[in-house]
This record gives structure tokens, sequence and C-alpha cells, in this order.
């Protein structure tokens, strides 16, 4: 191990406030040899005044940490984190004061079912539709396990129509998704389908500028991995079914972030998935939605979630809340 990532590791280690014992386990674990040398190394590094700045700002964590997973407990014996409640005809003041205010999702189902969208969305309507207008899209994910992280080296332009013909052909995959980070230089070509589209007056504001919400457009097989967004978010599954995995966002500590809103824990449900990497994340309470036609999910901010199609899917994300939606303003980025 070189000399950064041992004084990485043990500062951290005393930050968070482990022992001796922890911390030569952890090391061990790392394949360092127990010497007489690491303890002397472990003693000056334990009295450096940066050392004692990182100890009290760790105890900050760890009490904050106490207070999520106080409020988890709490929510978990009053039943909000057990599972996602799925209700008709919920109106805008119970849904502002039971779901939006206290951070809870829900099930909206068959919110849209009356949209036109949902029965004429099929791959051949929209290449008629859209025809060969270009779009920008997500190609080549498979070849970069951090697809998500570097969408810009994945974006690539084509007529929409060739789009539909590379999806259907390759049947289920997550090489290619047309996503909401896809949204800007697709507006004008996506726009020629909106008089398919209905609005959702109770809950998200008709005026605002981003009405028409974000879509994703992809074959069976697409996955958005693990993450949390900045907004609270409107999920409406316009064609094909979705199933999304759902984490609280108070179980925070649980949930490994990594990059910006990303999760180390990426793909759950992935064979290759190995919990011992991620030991913190057995205590995290994931709660399954599948998603049909019609439906709309209402994630809160800071809900953890992945999301894998089952079918060719179209989903359109909206953020236009009548309710204050800017928390992402002073994210520390």
């Amino acid at each position: 191990m070189d000399e950064e990532r041992l004084v990485e590791i043990i500062g951290e280690s005393l930050m968070m406030g482990e022992d001796r014992r922890q911390l030569i386990e952890r090391l061990s674990g790392h394949g360092v040899a127990v010497t007489p040398e690491l303890d002397s190394r472990i003693e000056r590094i334990s009295a450096d005044p940066l050392a004692r700045a990182g100890r009290n700002l760790g105890l900050r964590l760890r009490k904050r940490n106490w207070l999520l997973e106080t409020l988890f407990r709490l929510a978990d014996e009053a039943g909000y984190v057990t599972k996602v409640p799925r209700h008709t005809d919920v109106s805008s003041e119970e849904f502002f004061f039971e779901y939006y205010g206290r951070n809870i999702p829900i099930v909206l189902a068959g919110a849209i079912a009356d949209w036109p969208a949902v029965s004429r969305w099929t791959p051949d309507y929209l290449k008629a539709r859209i025809g060969d207008r270009i779009v920008q899209v997500q190609s080549d994910r498979n070849s970069n396990p951090d697809f998500e992280l570097y969408k810009d080296r994945h974006a690539r332009e084509l007529p929409f129509s060739a789009y539909m013909d590379l999806i259907t052909a390759e049947g289920s995959n997550n090489n290619f998704y047309m996503t909401a980070y896809n949204s800007p230089r697709n507006e004008a070509a996506m726009s020629c389908i909106r008089e398919d589209m209905g609005t959702i007056d109770r809950y998200l504001d008709p005026g605002a500028d981003n009405r028409y919400g974000l879509p994703w457009i992809g074959p069976a097989g697409t996955i958005t991995p693990m993450h949390h967004d900045l907004t609270n978010n409107m999920l409406a599954q316009v064609a094909g079914r979705k199933v999304v995995k759902l984490v609280p966002s108070i179980q925070a500590d649980a949930m490994y972030n990594d990059v910006h809103v990303f999760s180390a824990v990426s793909d759950i449900e992935s064979p290759g998935f190995d919990i011992e990497r991620f030991p913190r994340f057995a205590r995290s309470r994931v709660l399954d939605v599948t998603l049909l036609p019609g439906d709309v999910l209402f994630i809160p901010i800071g809900w953890w979630h992945q999301v894998r199609s089952l079918d060719f899917s179209v989903t359109v994300t909206f953020t236009n809340f009548l309710r204050n939606n800017t928390f992402h303003e002073s994210y520390p980025s």
C-alpha cells in the first residue's frame, strides 16, 4: 500500500472514532503488516492537530447518522417505510400534506391513464410521428461501467427513426437510451407528440416553462443506477413497465454516496453485486415498485433509487410542482 493511501485509511478511521483494534483489523484487511513502526505511525498521526480536528468533525457526522437512524426507526414503526402506497384519486391537499411535505413516495395508480399517449406511444407510432428528426441519445453504455458519470462521452445524434430501428433490432439491452439528460437537444423533435399528453394539474404547475417534462425512451433492459435526485420528481409511466427500487433518504449512511448524487452501490440487482463490499447497505430498506402504463410515481427528494425497464418503455419525468422545489440551489457541490 502506498504512503498516501495508508495515511488516508488511518485518518478516516480516527475521524470516525474507531479504536486501535478496529483500525488494526482494517489495515490488516488491506494487507498491511502490524509492526511497532506502524503503532508509532498511528500515534503520531493521532496526535496531529489535523487529526484532532477530523475527530471533532467525525463526531458531528456520527451524531447526524444517529439522528437519521432514529428517524428511520420511528418512520418504520409508523409504517411509513414498509412499502410504497398505491392509491387512486389523491387530492392535491392530501398529496402535498401526506407525501410531498413528509418526504414519502406514493404510486398514483392510473393518474395518466386517460392520456392518449398511453395507448398510442408504440415504437411504430413514435417512429411515424417523429420520423427522421435528429435526436440525441446515450449510446455504447455497455462499454463503460460508469456510463452515468460520463454521459457526455456517450452522447450520440441520429435520426429518431434510426434510433427506433436500432433499439428494436437489438432487443433487451442497456446499450442505448434516450434519457432526461438528452432533453435540451431533443425538445424540438419531441414537440410533435405533445398533443398526445395531458396534464397533472392537481400536483403540477401547467404554466411552468418545464411543464412538458423530460422523456426517457428505450428498450427493455435499460438501467439507471442507484442515485438520489436534488429535486422532488414525478415519474409518469406512459408505455411499458418499469421496476423501481427505492431506499429512504434518511438511510443515506447505508448508501455509500460516491460521486455527486451517485452511490457506489450502483446496481443491487446485478448477479455480481457483492454485499461484503458494502456492509452498511445490509441495513437499508429496499422498497420495490412496478410501474404500469398510466401510473405515476412520486419520488421524494433524497430518496435513493435505481430503475430498470421490463419492456420497451416511455417515461416522462416532471419537477414543476405547485410547491417549492428549488432545494437543489443550496446543494453543496
